[in-house]
């Protein structure tokens, strides 16, 4: 088929198809001529598909309508090549000659007319269409019923073709650009429109705009609703061929420098078949230094379009520019003189780059006084080198200000293979319930209290294996290294990054606490006790990675202990007022209030809710199955991990609905996200709100006899099958110790319950888990065998309290498994005694279910309070 393009300029497409499966091939070609090379290009590549596949294939015949091609030594020679058994040339304008061919040719035609129709394409690209009708008709059932495709007639019935790449032809894309200098306001994606597949690559042809270059890619994202297609043609036309701005100012098209030049190759097909990369192209794409719309107005219009034609709401680049603002606002308080570079070489160019030369100094010299490495010439035998990254930071105080700027040099850990760089690297960190009951023994006995901070703790424990780094930038080696070599780090101690750090430096520092008389907590291995002086006093220090918290009765004795340490490490101290974000605050009357007010603040202005209206409640309703595609899960995600914090922390009046929007990560819905948005607008609401412990004067004569004479007060409640992916039950279950909330929990349940009362029993089982627990732990801080005698357990189903306590199942629940006759063992053994109350008076009724208005209101009150604090920032 011949296409004339103007005087002397032709196009051709060679058409062949396989007479058994009825695979068709369309190549466009320069002239009439290079058949035989387009022969040779179909025939090859068959017969090695049919040999990779297992296939003794033989061409029977070569036939066409065009007996002057046959003749030529060109075509004979390429058919024998592949042993063309005979060659047979049909009449000319015959119609039975090769109608199967005919019939290709008239499908083909018809499908380039439709798919070049539906986008608007320009004639220009009628050969690409020609390539990509060809690729979807092998890929087509054969017949009505679904037959076979060609693909599977030509690779064999096992092998059915993969449609799941298959876009509309010429449908708008956006290409990322990679390997270029992409400015800050620069656009990172290239535009362009889809012409077909390259079966080579197995990417995607796109021809690129302004610059009409092809590229061949696979990180490419269709637009393939029409519509949509449409507008952003009109915008990509506005932002590149605006004519000059009407007001006559003068001002004319821009382009931008070599930034938006584009390099790709580009798939050509040459006269012998083969592909060949053109040479690059200086082609610029043009910009424009004033335009009829701003790009605001233009993103309004775009998701005007989105929303009209998905109606769905569209938020995802009002969310991109909040967080544009975000970035800006987060320069602009820095303040002048403040810069935060990424790397050595942008620390050396920014406006404070002799102070952030001098963070670099101060690490330097801390690695080089604690003897972290020693330089030496690369070993002869094999060893492995891990690669050093750089960590540039701002510290900022309690009011949001930049007080100091910190430089860290770390090891790219992730490169480590266990069994030959690291052999373990579990390090524990202090449980959330164990820290709160510290706070409530500190209330009840009148404990002083001092935090202390590491400085560089990792670098002060030795390395276990042999391990080698590379110089970090900037650093200038003392030795010399002979040709063929180089200078390396030989790691004497640990580094941040590596993944032994955190696991080497617990085990060190646990054997100075040992030495001290300090005895580590079987149950929770963060928690240290110490009994001193006459009266055997009880004090506490709890370690989290490298911050730690000391409680006392005597301010002598944590300075005491304080002072031993800080001759081997290097590290601070001051009273608790802030511990791992958490800020806590002591009255006169002794009692201790913990609030996280400051990061709940620091969540709102990040998602922007610090304006909202206020909220009363966290939730009105759970949260409904979504089963949809989600366009908000990595926003959705990353605001569900903020509340996390929170909710574990000291803010247990949101963990319910905290847990049910959190069993959505994987697929939210935008109601979900604006759920977990209220909730936030919540807390923001009562940031002063959170815990208090305080002194309610229990009889003891002394530290430890107080401490085991403590009562523990638990509640556990449970829905019934309200999660309708799998018909399962919440558990809800909360613990009080001295009256002081220690414990909260809000979980779907392991197993399926078939009655109120099989879920209200497994809860409890639950909670009496965790029960044992605190009582292991009181008992190493008492130093007992046993734990606290006063456990009482309340639950609000009546029919499981006192199957419980008089240790009968009837028939319907001997199916339990056996782990749940525990919570009858432990109430006949006299360990727990287990009570029932009206559900009103419940307080785990809030970790079970989303409660109404009022009952929230009642029983919240038994969780949270009102902080004496001043919310200043």
């Amino acid at each position: 088929e011949q296409h004339v393009l103007g005087d002397r300029k032709e196009s051709v497409v060679f058409f062949a198809i396989d007479d058994y499966s009825s695979y068709g091939w369309c190549i466009p070609s320069a002239s009439r001529e290079l058949a035989p090379t387009c022969v040779d290009i179909v025939l090859r590549p068959l017969i090695g598909l049919f040999h990779r596949h297992g296939r003794s294939v033989t061409v029977e015949f070569i036939k066409g309508d065009d007996a002057a091609e046959f003749k030529s030594a060109d075509f004979r020679h390429a058919s024998s090549l592949v042993n063309v058994k005979r060659i047979v040339a049909g009449a000319p304008h015959h119609g039975n000659s090769i109608s199967v061919c005919d019939r290709f040719i008239r499908t083909i035609q018809d499908s380039v007319r439709t798919i070049m129709a539906a986008h608007s394409a320009p004639p220009s690209e009628w050969t690409w269409a020609y390539r990509c009708a060809a690729y979807l008709y092998n890929r087509t059932p054969s017949s009505q019923k679904a037959g076979p495709t060609p693909c599977e007639l030509s690779c064999g019935h096992g092998n059915v073709p993969d449609i799941s790449n298959v876009r509309p032809f010429y449908c708008p894309v956006y290409v990322v650009r990679r390997n270029e200098s992409i400015g800050k306001y620069q656009h990172v994606a290239h535009y362009g429109r889809f012409l077909g597949f390259d079966d080579t690559t197995l990417g995607f042809r796109v021809r690129v705009y302004p610059s009409r270059r092809l590229m061949i890619r696979k990180d490419v994202h269709f637009i393939e609703d029409i519509a949509l297609g449409k507008h952003l043609e009109a915008m990509e036309l506005s932002r590149h061929h605006r004519p000059p701005s009407a007001g006559g100012d003068g001002k004319t098209i821009e382009a931008d420098s070599a930034d938006d030049v584009i390099e790709e190759p580009v798939d050509v097909q040459d006269a012998k078949g083969g592909r060949r990369r053109s040479s690059r192209s200086k082609t610029p794409v043009v910009r424009f230094s004033d335009g009829h719309q701003s790009q605001e107005q233009l993103w309004k219009l775009y998701a005007n379009v989105v929303q009209e034609i998905t109606s769905v709401p569209v938020f995802e680049k009002v969310e991109i520019a909040k967080a544009m603002a975000v970035e800006k606002s987060k320069c602009a308080s820095m303040g002048p003189g403040w810069s935060l570079p990424t790397n050595y070489k942008e620390s050396l160019k920014v406006i404070d780059s002799d102070e952030w030369a001098e963070a670099r100094a101060a690490e330097h010299a801390n690695f080089a006084n604690m003897k972290v490495w020693e330089e030496c010439i690369q070993p002869d035998r094999k060893v492995r080198i891990l690669p050093i990254a750089e960590v540039y930071d701002i510290k900022y105080d309690k009011s949001g200000k930049p007080v100091k700027r910190k430089y860290r040099i770390c090891a790219k850990g992730f490169l480590q293979v266990k069994g030959i760089d690291f052999f373990s690297s579990y390090a524990p960190v202090i449980d959330a319930d164990v820290l709160r009951i510290c706070w409530a023994i500190a209330a009840e006995l009148g404990l002083c209290m001092k935090q202390f901070d590491f400085t560089a703790a990792f670098l002060n424990a030795p390395n276990d294996v042999e391990m080698y780094v590379d110089l970090p930038p900037g650093c200038v080696p003392r030795l010399k290294a002979p040709p063929g070599k180089r200078i390396l780090l030989r790691l004497l101690k640990a580094m941040c990054g590596m993944k032994q750090a955190a696991r080497l430096f617990y085990k060190l520092l646990s054997k100075d606490l040992s030495a001290l008389g300090f005895a580590k907590s079987k149950s929770s291995p963060c928690l240290h006790v110490k009994h001193y002086g006459e009266q055997k006093n009880v004090a506490l220090l709890v370690v989290h990675v490298d911050d730690g918290c000391y409680f006392a009765r005597h301010m002598k004795a944590i300075d005491k202990d304080l002072e031993m340490l800080s001759r081997k490490y290097k590290m601070s101290s001051e009273p608790l007022n802030w511990y791992i974000g958490l800020r806590v605050t002591t009255v006169e009357s002794g009692s201790i209030y913990v609030t996280c007010d400051a990061y709940i603040t620091h969540c709102a202005k990040r998602f922007d809710v610090v304006n909202a209206a206020p909220r009363s409640l966290p939730a009105k309703e759970a949260p409904s199955v979504f089963k949809g595609v989600s366009t908000c899960r990595k926003k959705f995600q990353e605001l569900i991990g903020c509340l996390m914090y929170a909710t574990t922390s000291c803010r247990p009046d949101v963990c319910t609905i905290v847990s049910m929007l959190a069993s959505n990560l994987s697929n939210p819905s935008y109601k979900h996200y604006e759920m977990a948005l209220d909730v936030l607008k919540y807390l923001y609401s009562t940031r002063s709100k959170g815990l208090v412990f305080k002194r309610k004067g229990v009889k003891g004569n002394s530290d430890y006899l107080k401490i085991s004479n403590v009562k523990l007060h638990g509640y556990f409640d449970s829905d019934f099958a309200m999660d309708t992916k799998a018909r399962k039950s919440r558990s809800g279950n909360c613990l009080h110790y001295n009256e002081c909330l220690i414990y909260w929990k809000s979980n779907l349940q392991g197993l399926t319950a078939h009655s109120v009362f099989q879920a209200e029993t497994i809860s409890g089982c639950q909670l009496l888990l965790h029960v044992k627990f605190l009582r292991k732990v009181l008992a190493d801080i008492c130093r007992t065998k046993h734990g606290p005698k006063l456990i009482q357990l309340c639950g609000d189903n009546e029919k499981a309290v006192e199957c419980a306590n008089a240790g009968k199942y009837g028939k319907r629940s001997r199916h339990f498994e056996v782990r749940h006759y525990a919570l009858m063992e432990s109430i006949q053994e006299g360990e727990i005694l287990l009570r029932h109350i009206p559900t009103r008076e419940n307080v785990a009724d809030l970790f079970a279910k989303i409660v109404k208005d009022v009952i929230f209101k009642t029983l919240v009150k038994y969780l949270v309070v009102e902080a004496p604090i001043s919310l200043s920032f």
